[in-house]
C-alpha cells in the first residue's frame, strides 16, 4: 500500500514537470497568437496619422486607373472593393511593383498593382501559391487532429512545384505514435477538418517580421527555430514572413493566396513515413486540391487522387549556377506556352477538335485540368447518336442510377422503357463519355497508372 502511494506521488511529479517542459498544443497556439498580435499592432501604430498614396491598376481593362489609398492600412483586398465583385472574388495574389504581394499586406507606398487570377493567361504563379497554401493548410489540420496529450511537431514544408502532383507537409507525431499507420478512415477524417477550415472561409494574414520576433513565436519548436534562422539568412531584407490563419501562426517560404475560401476539392491522400529524423520519426503527409474557379470531373480527380497517393520526392537544393542566354531564351518543357493554352482553350470552349494543339507536354497547370473533361466529344458522340436514333428509331436505355442528369435544368431525351435498345456496354449509361483523345493522351502520360 506504501509503495502503491508512493508511486502515484511520484508519477504526479513528473507528470507536472513534463507538463510545464511540454506545454500542450492550446498554450503553444495562444502563446504564438499573442506574439503574433502584438507586433502586429505595433506595426499599425507605426503610421498614426492618416497619409495618401496613389495605386495605378494594371490588368485587362484596368490600364490607367489611379486609386487614392491610405498608406500602411490599405491592402490589394482593399483597391479591389473599389472595382467589381469579380475581382474582389476571383483575385487570390497580387503585384505591386513587380513583387509578389499577399491581398491583406497593407501596402506602403505609392505603386503599381495587378490582381492575379487562377484564369489569368500565366496562372504559374499563382499555381505556386495556391499550392503553397494547400500545404500550410494541411499542416494546421495535422496540428490540430489529436489531442492535447499528443505533440505534433510540424517541420518545414517542402516546396514542390504543382507538376510534382500532389502537396505535401512533413510532421513528426508523438513518440507513442511512431507505430501508428493511417486508414483511410483517418484519412477522410483529415480531409473533413480541411474541409470545415475551407467552409469558415479564413484569411491568411501575413506580417513581415524581424528575426527575433519570430523566434519568440515559435520559442516552443527547435526545429521551426532552424527554419526561421535559414530563411533569415537568405532573405534580402533579413525579416521573415509570418502568416495567421485562425489562431495558426505559421512560417511561410513565399506568399500565400487570400483566404482558405478559394480551395474548393481538397482531399488528405497519403501518410507516407520517412524513417528516422533529427527530430524524430518523420512523416510526409500529401494531398491534392483545385481551386473555386477550376474544378475537375470526377473521373479526372479519380486519375489525380491516385497520382497524388504516390510519395513526392524532394530533391536536395543544389547550387544555383547562372545559365547561358542560349538556355535562358529556350521556354520551359514542362509548361503549355501561351499560344498552346490559347489555342486549347478556343478549341474546348468552340468544340471544334481541328484547333487543338498537335502535341501537348507531359504535364499541365492548374488552369487546364478542369477543361479535361468538357464536352467536345461528348457533343459530338451526342449528335451521332441522334442521328442514328432518327434512322433506327430506337432510343438509349437510361438506368436508374443514372437518372440525374449532370447537366443542371436539362432532362435526358431518351424515355426509360425496358423494351428500349440499349447502346451501351452493360454497367454503363453512355453519358460519361470520354475527354478529347489529345487531352487524354497527355494525361495518361502522368505515370499516374
Amino acid at each position: 500500500m506504501v509503495t502503491r502511494t508512493v508511486c502515484q506521488v511520484f508519477q504526479r511529479r513528473f507528470a507536472s514537470t513534463a507538463a510545464a517542459l511540454h506545454p500542450s498544443t492550446a498554450e503553444v497556439r495562444s502563446q504564438r497568437n499573442a506574439v503574433f498580435s502584438r507586433e502586429q499592432a505595433r506595426q499599425r501604430a507605426l503610421y498614426p496619422r492618416i497619409e495618401k498614396i496613389e495605386v495605378s491598376m494594371m490588368g485587362p481593362g484596368l490600364d490607367g486607373t489611379l486609386l487614392i489609398m491610405n498608406k500602411g492600412m490599405s491592402t490589394p483586398l482593399s483597391c479591389a472593393r473599389h472595382l467589381t465583385e469579380h475581382h474582389m472574388s476571383n483575385s487570390a495574389l497580387a503585384i505591386v511593383d513587380g513583387e509578389p504581394w499577399p491581398l491583406h499586406q497593407p501596402l506602403t507606398h505609392s505603386c503599381t498593382l495587378t490582381l492575379l487570377t487562377f484564369k489569368d493567361s500565366d496562372p504559374s504563379l499563382v499555381n505556386q501559391a495556391y499550392w503553397r497554401s494547400c500545404a500550410a493548410l494541411l499542416g494546421q489540420v495535422l496540428e490540430t487532429a489529436f489531442k492535447d496529450d499528443y505533440t505534433v511537431e510540424l517541420l518545414s514544408t517542402p516546396e514542390v512545384p504543382v507538376t510534382s502532383g500532389a502537396f505535401c507537409c512533413d510532421v513528426v507525431f508523438d513518440p507513442r505514435l511512431d507505430s501508428w499507420t493511417p486508414s483511410e478512415e483517418s484519412l477522410r477524417s483529415l480531409t473533413q477538418g480541411a474541409q470545415q477550415l475551407i467552409h469558415q472561409n479564413l484569411a491568411w494574414e501575413p506580417l513581415e517580421v524581424a528575426p527575433s520576433v519570430a523566434l519568440e513565436v515559435f520559442s516552443h519548436s527547435g526545429c521551426k527555430q532552424e527554419e526561421v534562422e535559414q530563411k533569415a539568412s537568405h532573405s534580402p531584407k533579413g525579416t521573415v514572413m509570418l502568416y495567421r490563419c485562425g489562431d495558426h501562426v505559421l512560417l511561410s517560404g513565399g506568399p500565400l493566396v487570400a483566404r482558405t475560401g478559394l480551395c474548393s476539392q481538397y482531399e488528405v491522400t497519403a501518410l507516407h513515413s520517412l524513417g528516422k529524423g533529427p527530430w524524430g520519426h518523420h512523416r510526409r503527409a500529401q494531398g491534392l486540391s483545385l481551386p473555386l474557379q477550376l474544378q475537375a470531373h470526377h473521373t479526372v480527380w479519380r486519375r489525380l487522387r491516385q497520382r497524388a497517393e504516390k510519395l513526392v520526392d524532394v530533391p536536395e537544393p543544389e547550387a544555383v549556377t547562372p545559365s547561358s542566354p542560349a538556355d535562358s531564351a529556350q521556354p520551359p518543357t514542362n509548361h503549355l506556352s501561351a499560344v498552346q493554352c490559347a489555342s486549347l482553350d478556343t478549341a474546348l470552349r468552340s468544340k471544334r477538335s481541328a484547333a487543338l494543339p498537335a502535341s501537348l507536354p507531359p504535364s499541365l497547370s492548374l488552369s487546364l485540368l478542369p477543361h479535361l473533361h468538357l464536352n467536345l466529344n461528348q457533343h459530338r458522340n451526342r449528335t451521332a447518336r441522334k442521328k442514328k436514333r432518327r434512322k433506327n428509331g430506337t432510343f438509349s436505355r437510361v438506368r436508374d442510377s443514372d437518372r440525374c442528369s449532370p447537366f443542371p435544368g436539362r432532362r435526358h431525351p431518351a424515355p426509360r422503357s425496358s423494351r428500349c435498345k440499349s447502346s451501351s456496354a452493360p454497367g454503363q449509361s453512355g453519358r460519361f463519355l470520354s475527354p478529347p483523345s489529345a487531352v487524354w493522351t497527355a494525361v495518361s502520360s502522368l505515370d499516374v497508372g
